[in-house]
């Protein structure tokens, strides 16, 4: 798996993005969010280079903005040596 990609899903998955549902939260590094039509939503907290499901089983994801206070929340609480969900 490379740059872009290590996190994201690699076979049979047919994912929809719309123009809304994806933003930057300006971070440092930048911080990367997207939500599915198909009721996902992934964060790179690390530019894009490593991606991690957030979110699941939600209905169609058609906008996703990042809050300051809950970007925080994702990065001071988030163990960088395990996935997401374990924390």
């Amino acid at each position: 798996m490379g740059a872009l990609s290590d996190g994201l899903p690699e076979s049979d998955a047919y994912l929809t993005v719309l123009r809304d549902a994806f933003t930057s939260d300006g971070g440092d590094p930048v911080g990367l969010w997207f939500g599915t039509r198909s009721g996902e939503v992934y964060a790179s907290f690390d530019e894009g280079d490593h991606w991690e499901l957030i979110a699941s089983h939600l209905p169609p994801v058609l906008s996703v903005r990042a809050a300051a206070g809950l970007v925080s929340l994702f990065r001071s609480k988030r163990p960088h040596s395990r996935p997401f969900g374990t924390i």
